[in-house]
């Protein structure tokens, strides 16, 4: 069935970023999850076919490992017993899915459905021939690819029937993006994705691991008020989750959780020494390599107040190097708002360092990458207050109209916003709201909003965020004395 292909060229590689032992590759390498019932050469035909699964794996992952894919063996049992959450968690985030429709396993079927339900990403399934008539293509994947087996259960090269070369071919189909694939459910009902907005998905992600024993430990962790401390519990709880003897079911919940953790805690250095420690599907998801990006580029922009110029440069090429690997159709508002942020920071940055040719560059891109957020999803305020802010930073008279065209946009994205859920949630709306009325002098606004913000219980790197935007007013505001001195006080205030 499967067998090397040493003709096929190596693939065409961009030099790797790295900062502190990790790698930040153009194409870092794509999981394929493998779900097979474990059957043997013993199963009676009650029980399941007489297929040896381990056979059947083995070429399988030499197929992917020949495509460059690292592979994963769901781990079912032949009672079709309820999956464990490790393995949805692989069975969600992997790139590619092969599955075994041989028999009608129940756990089989059901990673097949969850799959279909929640992902667009594609999946490719495999059946004995012997069993054809028994077995039918599920609506959303790719049609059936045959292999047929021996009397011994094992693959027969002489019937193989060309199914190396098929098989081979969906596998790089689904590499390329060329595999037919969707979302069943939402394309027969025309349902929209609706809920929350992209950059609060991690918050949510914090509160929902609170009912598992692990995720109750991070949030314990969480509330400690003294900063140390909290980053020492999170580091206890990333130790345990990585011992090699430790079997842990939710591995990648809890390492998820510990990674959002410390970005909580603005211990972005803990977050970039983890990264290389998760298992490589988890460091291949697009909320994983978002965050990476964010904690390089708040490095870069410590680094910055330290005079370390040329640490920043590679801090933020690397940040920008881990969006880069993502693939344009996990690309969200969230993904573009957080490359937005990298280029303003490095604006910031060749501002300081008087490199004016470099300075316009980055809030052009900055400006750009903010506006394309703000058109991904209207209903994301934070990349369109952060345009408006660049866009009087940069000041041309086109700047000054856009921005005040801006403005009802984002102050109606602000009081549309699905419901605040969460703290952290309701201080990203408060902390809009803040900026347009800086950004407006109504300051009587101003001063209710930065009562409410400060009495929110959120981290610290979330003030920052809201302190560097209003510093850059605080240069719009150098020819109005009455107005510096309030956006001083107000900057001051968020500051305790």
């Amino acid at each position: 069935m499967i067998e090397n292909r040493e003709d096929r060229p190596e693939a065409t590689r961009r030099r790797p970023c790295e900062y502190r032992g990790v790698m930040i590759r153009s194409r870092p390498a794509l999981t394929c999850f493998v779900v097979l019932p474990p059957w043997s050469v013993e199963s009676s035909s009650d029980v399941g076919p007489n297929v040896d699964s381990d056979d059947v794996f083995g070429r399988i992952e030499r197929v992917a490992l020949d495509a460059g894919l690292i592979c994963v063996r769901a781990e079912v049992a032949s009672s079709g017993e309820f999956v464990e959450n490790a393995m949805l968690e692989r069975l969600l985030i992997a790139d590619l899915v092969i599955a075994d429709v041989t028999s009608e396993n129940p756990s089989v079927n059901y990673m097949i459905g969850v799959r279909d339900g929640v992902n667009s990403r594609p999946t490719i399934l495999i059946a004995a021939r012997s069993h054809e008539g028994e077995t039918i293509s599920v609506p959303g994947t790719s049609d059936v690819v045959w292999y047929s087996v021996g009397r011994d259960g094992v693959v027969d090269p002489e019937a193989d029937d060309g199914v190396h070369d098929v098989l081979s071919q969906r596998v790089h189909q689904a590499i390329d993006g060329d595999l037919p694939h969707g979302i069943p459910l939402l394309d027969a009902t025309g349902w929209a994705v609706g809920g929350r907005l992209e950059h609060d998905k991690t918050d949510v992600f914090l509160e929902r691991i609170s009912t598992t024993e692990i995720g109750r430990r991070i949030r314990t962790a969480l509330t400690l008020r003294d900063r140390d401390a909290s980053v020492e519990a999170l580091q206890d709880i990333e130790s345990e989750l990585l011992t090699p003897a430790r079997n842990t079911p939710d591995l990648d919940t809890g390492l998820l959780g510990v990674y959002i953790g410390y970005r909580e805690c603005a211990a972005y250095e803990h977050m970039v020494d983890l990264f290389p420690r998760m298992p490589p599907e988890l460091r291949s998801t697009p909320v994983v390599r978002e965050q990476l990006a964010l904690a390089l580029n708040r490095l870069a922009e410590a680094s910055d107040q330290d005079g370390g110029s040329s640490v920043g440069h590679v801090l933020r090429t690397s940040a920008l190097a881990s969006l880069d690997t993502l693939d344009s159709r996990v690309v969200t508002a969230e993904t573009l708002a957080i490359r937005g942020r990298i280029y303003k920071g490095w604006f910031h940055a060749a501002v300081a360092s008087g490199d004016d040719t470099e300075a316009r560059d980055m809030i052009d891109k900055a400006i750009e990458t903010y506006e394309d957020a703000l058109r991904a999803d209207m209903r994301d305020y934070f990349p369109g207050i952060n345009a408006i802010t660049l866009r009087l930073t940069r000041g041309t008279p086109e700047d000054v109209d856009v921005a005040a065209n801006l403005v009802p946009v984002v102050r109606m994205a602000v009081e549309n916003a699905p419901e605040a859920h969460s703290e952290q949630e309701r201080y990203w709306q408060i902390a809009t709201s803040l900026e347009l009325a800086c950004a407006g002098r109504d300051w009587a606004a101003a001063i209710r909003e930065i009562e409410s913000l400060v009495s929110l219980d959120v981290g610290h790197w979330m003030h920052e965020t809201t302190i560097d935007n209003l510093n850059l007013y605080r240069g719009l505001f150098d020819q109005d004395i009455d107005a510096a001195e309030h956006l001083d006080g107000v900057i001051e205030h968020l500051k305790r």
